[in-house]
């Protein structure tokens, strides 16, 4: 399918491929590659060896199961190379290592771009680009890669405009409106709000509400319709950790609302509610609903669905 990657986003993805091309060979010593070599011979495939680290992982094999699952990856393994980011991004039965999870999500990035994003996993492509522009964003101070905002921005657009990954809205939509790594827009980055918050994305109806109630960001003041997405915001959150903040901003804004406004907002969230197509929210239905493929990056997931390959990529 025709690539819709922005000239941006092209640019960053091949600078980077070189720079993961860089640290994958730096960070294989001469004694892992013959390792890696000879682990090869025990497979049927390279999908059979995803299999395989997924079930020694299981297991609690967890040193079997990272090899099995580092030569799936190195083959285009879409479900290993993100297993192995998230396991390094986070320290899961591995060393921590932000450089190893960085390489792995660009290895997402560079393989799965142009997916169809209606694909069933086109959602954890999303949340790989997600991930990867958070690294830009912040740097990666184990492969001293100064943080860089406007890569950043390029990875969220794409995830943002091509999947309708909302966090990657958010994320857009605050850097547009504090003008980070790119010209401020607070139209802009209005607009990413609106839609991630059509969404039912937690954080970004309530920024959204806090703009509306206090008339910034060049939005007119509309103080019921602020307080009530702040009311959708918190009931959106849930148990994440975007609840604590929502909830303190919400009570904060309710204390100086008056007793018109929160008496609007009530109406305007029952109404929201009964009529998905009235008003800004719509219901909650999440993207990729009744797949599980748009809920962050995979546990062990136990189709074949993860099993697919980048375009030309060996897999099978």
């Amino acid at each position: 399918m025709k690539s819709s990657v922005t000239r941006t986003s092209r640019r960053v993805l091949a600078a980077a491929a070189c720079l993961t091309a860089a640290v994958a060979v730096a960070s294989w010593t001469p004694a892992q590659k013959t390792a890696q070599q000879q682990e090869a011979a025990r497979y049927a495939s390279p999908v059979a060896a995803y299999r395989i680290g997924l079930a020694e992982w299981d297991f609690g094999r967890n040193k079997r199961a990272v090899r099995a699952l580092e030569y799936a990856a190195s083959k285009g393994v879409l479900g290993a190379q993100l297993k192995l980011a998230d396991l390094y991004a986070h320290g899961k039965g591995v060393t921590r290592s932000d450089g190893r999870a960085f390489a792995y999500y660009q290895a997402v990035a560079d393989g799965f771009a142009d997916i169809n994003p209606r694909h069933p996993v086109a959602g954890y492509v999303a949340d790989a680009f997600v991930q990867l522009a958070g690294y830009y964003r912040r740097g990666v101070k184990e492969l001293e890669i100064k943080a860089s905002p406007a890569h950043a921005v390029a990875l969220y657009r794409h995830a943002a405009s091509y999947f309708g990954n909302a966090e990657a809205q958010y994320a857009l939509a605050q850097m547009y409106l504090k003008g980070e790594g790119v010209a401020q827009n607070e139209r802009l980055g209005v607009n990413w709000l609106v839609n991630a918050s059509r969404k039912q994305h937690a954080p970004s109806q309530a920024k959204l509400g806090a703009l509306l109630w206090h008339g910034h960001a060049g939005l007119r003041r509309q103080p019921a319709t602020g307080l009530a997405l702040l009311m959708l915001a918190q009931r959106n959150a849930g148990n994440t950790p975007a609840l604590g903040w929502i909830r303190a901003l919400r009570e904060k804004i309710l204390l100086a609302s008056q007793e018109e406004d929160r008496r609007s907002a009530m109406q305007l969230v029952a109404r929201w509610s009964g009529e998905p197509a009235s008003g800004l929210p719509t219901k909650s239905v999440k993207e990729g609903s009744g797949t599980g493929l748009d809920r962050g990056a995979p546990r062990a997931p136990s189709s074949g669905i993860m099993t697919v390959g980048a375009p030309g990529g060996a897999t099978h």
